[in-house]
């Protein structure tokens, strides 16, 4: 249960589940958003551009959002996927990544496919935004 002075922050792609959830309550949701560490767009960028390359999160849009990152900049995999671990048929996951030639987890996924795939699997390393830095000291500030 939510009270008045409870603050309300998730991430860009959860916004929308997180405003339907907390209506009831007038809270107002803080959204904030992430971004990939360079050296990782710099590890991608060096794959064969034929690899089998796969990016995973909790849900398949998490894993679209990761690999959206990587064509914004100007990196082009000509076999990518995208997956959930969560709410996917399991099999299907499973079958995707051990034809992957590289994996690229979340935080949140990243201890179950390392621990299915060791040697295939990278952490995804993300880092808030600035202005998401920003807006979360602000919020702070006011409490």
């Amino acid at each position: 249960m939510l009270v008045p002075s409870d603050i309300v922050v998730t991430t860009l792609n959860h916004a929308e589940q997180v405003k339907m959830l907390v209506p009831q309550y007038d809270h107002k949701v803080h959204v904030i958003g992430a971004t990939v560490e360079p050296s990782a767009l710099i590890h991608i960028a060096r794959l064969n551009a034929e690899a089998g390359v796969t990016f995973i999160c909790l849900g398949k849009s998490g894993g679209e959002w990761m690999a959206n990152r990587v064509e914004e900049a100007g990196i082009h995999l000509n076999q990518a996927n995208t997956v959930g671990l969560n709410g996917a048929d399991k099999e299907l996951v499973v079958s995707i990544l051990e034809q992957s030639d590289q994996i690229y987890a979340s935080s949140a996924v990243f201890p179950a496919v390392k621990q299915m795939l060791p040697d295939k699997v990278e952490l995804y390393p993300m880092h808030l935004e600035k202005s998401s830095e920003n807006l979360l000291k602000e919020i702070t500030r006011e409490q």
